[in-house]
């Protein structure tokens, strides 16, 4: 888990929570109906970043490598 704090963003800040099998996570979080926003992809490190209705972002990330 990292936080960014900033104090102009929703919340205050940004996290992101390392996962072991990020797709499989995500896949898992969507049969909830919740999607995500936008996927950062940084070669094989992935971030999949959500929203709140309030602004509030979160992402789920890992190593995609693992994946699968």
């Amino acid at each position: 888990m990292y936080v960014i704090q900033d104090a102009d963003r929703a919340g205050g800040a940004v996290g992101m929570t390392w996962v072991d099998d990020p797709v499989s996570k995500v896949a898992s979080i969507t049969t909830r109906g919740v999607r995500p926003v936008d996927v950062e992809e940084h070669d094989q490190v992935w971030e999949y970043v959500f929203h709140e209705a309030d602004g509030k972002e979160i992402g789920i990330g890992g190593d995609i490598s693992s994946s699968g």
